[in-house]
């Protein structure tokens, strides 16, 4: 007989409770991300520090400052670690609640009261004092989505930080590379400025001879004058390249004036095919919308628990007594068991238009996950393409360089023999200097794309490696 008792009780019990949850909207479509058929393998396997490959102390230095005291990294370090409080938060307010209540209340009557126990007194005075302890069960799982969510955003803001570190250091290795570039070329045009006045005393001796026409002499004071124009627009494009630097490593702008780069390396040789699929794996900007894809998928988990009952305990022990004067050696000890059940019958109309809410969220992150993905792979096939098209423009500008030197010696060698003008051999000297300007302009091109094929490849990134 009791046994049934206890098994009626228990169905009892359970069919109230289903009774108590809310009513569940019809469940739609959930869109999923799309799949993209990439060929198994490795792209190119970064190195974490890939800049180290140059061997530029210089570089290391500028990179090393920018990650040491860029604000933007600085910034994304203390979202990542507002996170990382807030997980500890609901951590710790998952557990057990406890805590100490002292209360005491006086009033003076107007009306003295009549009491068998003690004398008439005007004044009412009471004594509260109590150690409660709380606990909600988390029967559906409400509790654990919650803190699932904000690890989620907690991992996302940490390969945020990631992401910033490598696309900063693409920044300042991309300034560096267009600052020796810069110099590299300014130095070219004086080189072609002392040409040309070599020219111009040779077009005046032989206007003295009557040999030539004083316009002659005039075309290299034009061509001089186009050239100190050209190195001041240069002055102004080194001064931003320097200035930019200077702020990415958190400096102001005007400390690094007084300091040159290093010459430029050689661009390192990278043997890379098409996408393969580990691309996915090995960006960090691809891993925060795959951990936010998460977090709305946990939203969803979280609003669909408030449709079940919440049962919360709470327990009390301590003193209370109405003389405070005497809370300690009266018979003053109390102890309290609240139960409390929270029962979603009226707000289920809420309850449904919250998750709806959730469950847009979570395919609008599915669109940006999307959509991410697509523009990664976008991003590096085009790394790989510019890569490898600035690697052979570069080549072919020293071969055309080579070639500019060439008929240059060929002209000396006259000159010497007393078979051309030595105004020749200078002309074509400047076509070298033009040539090598272009050489110096492509070097610098190709190692700016070998630093953004490091970074649109992952920049070494792994995910399994930082979480």
């Amino acid at each position: 007989m009791g046994m049934q008792y206890i098994r009626h009780s228990v169905v009892i019990a359970a069919l109230c409770l289903a009774g108590a949850c809310a009513q569940f909207p019809k469940e739609g479509k959930v869109n999923t991300p799309a799949e993209h058929a990439l060929s198994s393998g490795q792209t190119f396997a970064v190195q974490e520090q890939w800049w180290l490959v140059l061997k530029d102390p210089q570089l290391n230095r500028y990179i090393n400052a920018a990650l040491k005291n860029a604000p933007s990294l600085k910034s994304a370090q203390a979202r990542f670690e507002q996170l990382q409080a807030e997980l500890g938060i609901l951590g710790e307010e998952s557990k057990v609640q406890t805590g100490l209540v002292a209360e005491g209340k006086g009033a003076l009557l107007g009306k003295r009261p009549s009491a068998s126990f003690a004398e008439p007194d005007r004044n009412f005075r009471l004594a509260h004092i109590s150690a409660q302890a709380k606990w909600s069960f988390d029967f559906w799982g409400k509790n654990k989505a919650r803190i699932a969510s904000v690890l989620g955003r907690r991992n996302a803001a940490y390969y945020e930080i990631r992401q910033a570190e490598i696309l900063l250091t693409h920044a300042v290795a991309e300034q560096y590379f267009t600052w020796q570039g810069l110099l590299a070329q300014q130095d070219i045009l004086n080189q072609r400025i002392e040409n040309s006045k070599q020219i111009e005393k040779l077009m005046q001796e032989r206007v003295k001879a009557q040999l030539a026409a004083p316009s002659a002499v005039y075309e290299q004071q034009q061509m001089q004058q186009q050239l100190a124009l050209q190195k001041l627009q240069l002055d102004k494009e080194i001064a931003h390249a320097r200035h930019a630097l200077a702020v990415l490593t958190g400096s102001k702008p005007d400390s690094l004036d007084k300091q040159q780069p290093a010459a430029m390396s050689g661009v390192p040789d990278v043997k890379v095919g098409g996408l393969k699929a580990d691309i996915l794996g090995r960006r960090p900007d691809i891993s925060v919308q795959r951990e936010l894809l998460d977090v709305r998928s946990q939203n969803i988990r979280e609003a669909k628990a408030d449709f079940y009952p919440n049962i919360e305990l709470k327990l009390l022990t301590g003193l209370s007594h109405i003389d405070a004067f005497d809370l300690v050696r009266g018979n003053s000890g109390m102890l309290g068991v609240v139960p409390a059940v929270h029962l979603p019958i009226f707000t289920s109309g809420a309850l449904r238009s919250k998750l709806a809410k959730r469950n847009a969220e979570y395919d609008e992150q599915v669109a940006v996950y999307d959509q991410t993905v697509l523009d990664a792979m976008r991003l590096a096939a085009d790394a790989i393409t510019d890569y490898q098209n600035h690697k052979a423009q570069h080549a072919q500008a020293e071969q055309a360089a080579a070639t500019a030197r060439k008929i240059s010696a060929s002209i000396l060698r006259r000159v010497n023999a007393g078979l051309a003008n030595k105004a020749e051999y200078y002309r074509k000297q400047d076509d070298v200097l033009q040539q090598q300007a272009v050489v110096l302009m492509k070097h610098s091109a190709a190692l700016a794309a070998w630093s953004n094929l490091n970074v649109q490849l992952g920049g070494g990134f792994k995910q399994e490696q930082h979480l």
